[in-house]
C-alpha cells in the first residue's frame, strides 16, 4: 500500500506501535542484513585504517544490534533505538551498548554529547522518520568534528517497481509519486523466507535530494554517494544507497 505522508504525528505513533510488534518477529527470525553488511564492514574498517584517532561508532536506529557483529573490535560501539523491545532484549543479549532513545525530538545537548562519535551509522533507520529536519539536528551534533554520518538508504523509485502489480501499475504509481505534494509512504509485511510479520513496516521514500539538503543545511559536507551498494540484485529486490557526509 501506498500513501501520502500527511500527518507526521500520526504516521510517527502507527509506526512505533508496528515496531513495538515487529521486534519480536525480527529477533526471534534469522533476519540480516547481507546485502549490506560486508559493503559496511569494508567502508568502516577502511575508515578506521585510514584514520587511527577515530574509536567511537554509534549505530542510530540498531534494530537487532547486527552491525556490532561487524565492525572492527578495536572500535567502541554504542547503538541507539526508540524501540524498548529492541534495546531491552539487546542488552540482555549482548551486553550494555544499547540506549533507548528517540532522536525525532529536540534532545538535551548533554545527552547527545555524551554519545557523540566518530561514526554515525544510520542503516535504513531514516526511511522511518518523518521528523527529517530534527533529525538532522541531532545527528550533527552527534557526531564529532571530522566525523562521518554514515547513510544507507532504499532507491525509492525501485520500492514502487517493488510493490507494482505490473508495469501499468508502476506507470502509475511513478505518477503519483511525481506528483504528490508529500513524500510517499509504502507499508507492507516483513518477509524471512516464508514467515511474515504481524503488522506492516513503514518507510518513506526519501531521495537522495532530501538527505542532501538536510544534511547541507546544518553543516554537513558530501563525500562519498554510491547509488547502488548491492552485490548482485534481481529486478524484485530493494537497491540499497550508500551515503557519506563529513562534518568539518
Amino acid at each position: 500500500m501506498t500513501f501520502e505522508l500527511i500527518n507526521k504525528v500520526d504516521f510517527k505513533t502507527t509506526n512505533r506501535t508496528s515496531w513495538e510488534v515487529n521486534s519480536k518477529f525480527i529477533l526471534e527470525s534469522s533476519f540480516n542484513q547481507k546485502n549490506i553488511s560486508n559493503f559496511l564492514k569494508t567502508k568502516i574498517c577502511q575508515i578506521k585504517q585510514d584514520k587511527q584517532e577515530i574509536v567511537k561508532l554509534l549505530d542510530v536506529g540498531c534494530g537487532n544490534g547486527w552491525l556490532k557483529d561487524i565492525i572492527p573490535n578495536d572500535l567502541v560501539y554504542q547503538g541507539i533505538d526508540n524501540c524498548t523491545n529492541f534495546v531491552s532484549s539487546l542488552n540482555n543479549t549482548k551486553g550494555n551498548h544499547f540506549l533507548e532513545l528517540d532522536i525525532e525530538v529536540n534532545q538535551h545537548n548533554q545527552k547527545l554529547e555524551a554519545l557523540k562519535s566518530n561514526i554515525v551509522v544510520c542503516c535504513l533507520s531514516l526511511i522511518e522518520m518523518s521528523y527529517l529536519d530534527i533529525v538532522f539536528k541531532n545527528l550533527y551534533e552527534l557526531t564529532s568534528k571530522n566525523g562521518y554520518l554514515i547513510i544507507v538508504s532504499l532507491n525509492p523509485l525501485i520500492e514502487l517497481y517493488r510493490v507494482s502489480e505490473n508495469q501499468k501499475d508502476y506507470k502509475n504509481l511513478i505518477s503519483n509519486y511525481k506528483k504528490a505534494k508529500n513524500h510517499l509512504v509504502i507499508s507492507k509485511k516483513i518477509n524471512i523466507g516464508e514467515k511474515k510479520s504481524t503488522l506492516d513496516y513503514y518507510r518513506i521514500l526519501y531521495s537522495f535530494e532530501d538527505y542532501f539538503d538536510q544534511a547541507s543545511n546544518v553543516g554537513f559536507t558530501l563525500e562519498e554517494f554510491k547509488e547502488d551498494i548491492n552485490e548482485v540484485r534481481e529486478p524484485k529486490s530493494p537497491m540499497y544507497e550508500y551515503i557519506m557526509f563529513k562534518k568539518e
